[in-house]
């Protein structure tokens, strides 16, 4: 066989070699040189200087200057320099594309994030562009590819149709090098492929049996070195998906789902080896011998006879499923499960499966048949206790109350990769039919902001959750854990929030109460400043969450800054959402706590303006790229005007008296939590 060629070298869109090996150009100004080599300078200022220079001599000198800068900080900034890359002129991405090729060969999960974002280019772009994107997509692939072929005679087989499920692998056939994201990019299209399936079923039930068959074939080509994309550390190999766990989340036109991942931790995700199925042969003769064996039905009833139906909290439709999603990934149950026979024929299916697994894995322990069945079975009768009666409307409302680490310690008993030591559970939501780059760029801006209260020491608090874009209409969301949001609290406490932090925390003086009542207001502060700086829309409650520590947490940034609900009627008009139900919980306007938070918002925007030109910069360069519906012509204006910069500081306290007492008085926030509850039943 021919020695395979290397299509990073090779291509023609690969062909500016390494820039870090180039001589540098010196700028034409010796202050920008200066600004160039000092420490101040940051992947933030590598991308604004970007987007901003015309002079092609300064534009190879940075381009140059990113092999020198930090290679995490400008992995955050990744979805701006693909914007540069593609959207602007060619200088630019000239002095662009050598970081990226080089990148991509260094990297696996750079490789892969810069794949996915290419692959989420739409139409709005021009031809020339799109063929570009898909050009450099293929190029990152193919590399792979070729390297795959050259160390192993087992080629990657990635043939996803949407009618055989079962013709997906994610075995890359053991070549031991580095880059693994063709079977990584195929699982991530067979669960976002799922989703699209779950639309066409009638009914949630319907929908979740779907799904629990969808995920056991999924299970059929696991473990294998593919990994969850979401997750903060990706040091590590799925091994298997819980499929009795997964839950289809609320949407009216559209079927995100959460799913359980059990994984098992490495040092190296880039070892030889993967652990093999722990599903025995003689689980299947077991099976076979049980005198209650049932019929063999078509492939999906008899995988959907050995599963719990599991269904989510909230009971209302939401045109953009974002907010759903979230709020329903604190609020998972298995409510009212199926008699669950521990040998079914779907686990005979897959043990006769794992003999087609080449892999070896050195374990201390192996898990018997009868271990498995056990396990299966004393999971099904467990009962947590809760201190709250299940509401009827609302079936998630006890799982909710229940600590992430339960869960995992429920799934790791019944899982027949359980035992290993380092097995470990990670959540994550499945989204497709919604355009996730803007959530990407909220993502993006809230992480610009915690860091820079961080820098000045505010102790302000906000939590950002991760996005992966997959695709122009699809991602992945890092859902947020132990948190159920104000609509669901005050389903479960008449008493609202005040009542519901004695309950869960203590009385005041308590140590744990002070600390959550302390929480509260840093993240109360945090999230105000978020929703008044990007001008964040659709404040109802079941978009704001509140953690086991006592911080709310905001969820659905779908309209932001210049976007608003009803096709930008610009209903809610105060600054942030600051309820009767807040000031009360910070025992009122006059109380220390609520002047202690008013300080906050003072020292916070403060804060955020000495650090706006990282702010404004993620937002320009995001602008001149596709058309999201936060953008108008005046956003940036808009966005610099928001951080009273040159405001002295007299006058930005009577004006931050002026937001407070604008939002705990807003009759437009009561008049749209009023609509929320009349169409969609949020409290």
């Amino acid at each position: 066989m021919a020695e395979a060629l290397d299509p990073v070298e090779d291509n023609p869109e690969f062909k500016n070699g390494v820039g870090a090996e180039q001589k540098p150009a010196v700028p034409c100004e010796s202050g920008l040189l200066r600004l160039f080599y000092s420490e101040l300078f940051d992947a933030s200022m590598a991308v604004q200087y970007l987007f901003k220079s015309r002079d092609a001599g300064i534009l190879q000198f940075l381009g140059n200057r990113l092999f020198e800068l930090d290679s995490k900080d400008l992995d955050f900034y990744l979805p701006q320099l693909l914007i540069l890359y593609l959207y602007t002129e060619e200088p630019t991405r000239n002095c662009i594309h050598p970081y990226l090729v080089k990148r991509c060969k260094e990297n696996t999960d750079f490789a892969l994030n810069c794949a996915l974002l290419l692959g989420s280019v739409d139409e709005s772009i021009s031809n020339s562009r799109r063929h570009l994107a898909k050009k450099l997509r293929n190029a990152i692939i193919d590399r792979e590819s070729a390297i795959s072929r050259q160390n192993s005679s087992t080629t990657f087989d990635d043939t996803l149709t949407n009618d055989e499920p079962n013709s997906t692998t994610f075995d890359n056939g053991g070549a031991d090098d580095q880059f693994s994201n063709n079977c990584q990019i195929s699982f991530i299209e067979s669960l976002v492929e799922i989703g699209r399936r779950l639309v066409t079923q009638p009914d949630r039930e319907s929908k979740t049996q779907r799904l629990i068959s969808e995920l056991n074939q999924v299970n059929l080509h696991l473990p294998s070195r593919v990994w969850n994309p979401i997750s903060e550390d990706t040091n590590h190999f799925i091994v298997r998906i819980t499929p009795s766990a997964a839950v289809v989340l609320n949407s009216k036109d559209k079927a995100p789902y959460f799913a359980y991942i059990e994984v098992l931790n490495t040092n190296d995700k880039n070892i030889d080896e993967t652990p093999s199925k722990m599903l025995e042969a003689s689980l299947l003769e077991e099976t076979n011998n049980l005198s209650d064996q049932k019929e063999i039905l078509s492939d999906e009833e008899e995988i959907y006879s050995g599963t719990h139906n599991a269904v989510s909290a909230e009971n209302h439709d939401r045109r953009d499923s974002s907010a759903s999603a979230h709020s329903d990934s604190a609020s998972l149950s298995e409510n009212n499960p199926k008699p669950i026979n521990p040998d079914t024929i779907s686990l005979s299916r897959i043990s006769i499966r794992s003999f087609d697994s080449h892999q070896s894995f050195e374990t201390t322990s192996i898990v018997s048949a009868s271990d498995i069945r056990r396990r299966l079975e004393e999971s099904t009768k467990k009962d947590p206790s809760s201190s709250y009666k299940p509401d009827p409307d609302d079936p998630s409302a006890r799982a909710l109350k229940e600590p992430f680490s339960e869960k995992i310690k429920k799934i790791r008993e019944s899982s027949p990769y359980g035992h290993l030591p380092d097995w470990n559970l990670l959540p994550v939501i499945v989204k497709c039919g919604d355009d996730l780059r803007q959530e990407m760029l909220a993502y993006q801006l809230l992480c610009v902001l915690r860091d820079c209260w961080a820098d000045e020491q505010t102790k302000i608090w906000i939590r950002p959750y991760r996005i992966l874009v997959t695709g122009p209409d699809s991602g992945m969301i890092e859902p947020i854990i132990n948190a159920p949001s104000i609509h669901q609290i005050k389903k479960m406490v008449p008493g609202g929030l005040k009542e519901y932090f004695e309950r869960e925390f203590g009385g005041r003086t308590s140590e744990e109460g002070m600390e959550a009542m302390q929480n509260f207001v840093l993240s109360c502060a945090g999230y105000s400043l978020v929703c008044y700086l990007l001008q964040v829309k659709d404040r109802h409650n079941g978009n704001i969450l509140l953690d086991d520590k006592g911080h709310i947490i905001h969820i659905d940034f779908g309209f932001m800054l210049n976007s608003s609900p009803g096709k930008n009627l610009g209903f809610e008009t105060s600054p942030f959402k600051l309820t009767e139900d807040m000031v009360e919980l910070m025992d009122g306007m006059d109380s220390d706590l609520f002047r202690y938070y008013k300080s906050l918002l003072l020292k916070g925007l403060r804060a955020a303006a000495k650090h706006m030109d990282k702010i404004v910069t993620l937002v320009e360069v995001a602008q001149c790229g596709p058309a999201l519906p936060c953008f108008t012509s005046n956003t940036t204006k808009q966005l610099k005007q928001r951080f009273l910069q040159t405001t002295p500081e007299e006058k930005l306290i009577d004006i931050i008296e002026q937001m407070v007492q604008g939002s705990v008085n807003s009759w437009t926030t009561k008049l749209y939590d009023q609509f929320q509850y009349l169409t969609n039943g949020i409290l």
